[in-house]
């Protein structure tokens, strides 16, 4: 990437590649030096990664897991990306990208609907019944 002008390019690792069958992760480049911050508590270490970029800013990069991943990584997910930048002790400009599998669709009204539904609203069996819907 060299050739490009990516000075900073940072992946994140798996730590167990063999537990899951579809192992993702995220890669940053950048045209200057990255320096890698920790996100703690990611369930899933190669989905979220953090960096400090040469003028300061916090790039955190995220590809969330689907709603119908076990062990809520979904939701352990978020609540780590949203414990990381809930720092109050950070004063740099901090920017989140990423996939975050967020809703299916959203309405003017403020309604959601959410991958637990499919494309007609009929909520998929295998993701929740009336009243306790999961993304």
């Amino acid at each position: 990437m060299g050739d490009a002008g990516y000075e900073g390019i940072a992946h994140a690792e798996p730590e167990h590649p063999t537990e899951r069958s579809r192992p993702l992760i995220v890669l940053t480049a950048c045209r200057g030096a990255a320096q890698r911050v920790d996100v703690a508590d990611a369930p899933w270490s190669e989905r979220v990664l953090a960096v400090r970029l040469s003028d300061g800013t916090e790039l955190l990069n995220v590809h969330s897991p689907i709603s119908s991943k076990p062990e809520l990584a979904k939701v352990r997910t978020h609540e780590a990306v949203y414990a990381h930048l809930a720092d109050d002790t950070v004063s740099h400009p901090r920017i989140l990208c990423g996939d975050l599998n967020t809703p299916r669709k959203e309405y003017a009204d403020g309604r959601v609907w959410t991958f637990a539904r499919d494309q007609y609203g009929r909520l998929r069996e295998e993701r929740g019944s009336a009243g306790t819907e999961r993304n």
